[in-house]
């Protein structure tokens, strides 16, 4: 999802999450090393950004409809993803540099 905007994506981590139990930090260390894998930089708050959404909920009909049903709530998914993925993001702690 860090790589790429796809309705698909979103969907299949939406389910994972909310149907099975994970360890946070087990997710985190396996994003942080897929990332790795595939250069590609661990950035959380490229998930929400703006742009993907506006994307996402564009083509959530057409890439989902013919593989789910009921199709839920673009909105709904989306808000629980946020909820859920808030771990990834860097503590306060870490997002700060000392000034030295």
């Amino acid at each position: 999802m860090m790589q790429r905007a796809k309705a698909r994506d979103y969907y299949d981590v939406w389910r994972l999450v909310r149907d099975h139990k994970w360890k946070l930090e087990t997710i985190r260390s396996s994003v942080v090393k897929k990332c790795q894998e595939t250069e590609v930089s661990f950035n959380p708050s490229l998930i929400f950004d703006e742009a993907r959404l506006k994307e996402i909920k564009k083509f959530w009909a057409i890439a989902l409809s013919r593989l789910t049903r009921p199709l839920p709530d673009v909105e709904f998914v989306i808000a629980e993803l946020q909820s859920e993925l808030d771990f990834l993001k860097p503590d306060e702690d870490q997002r700060q540099k000392p000034n030295t």
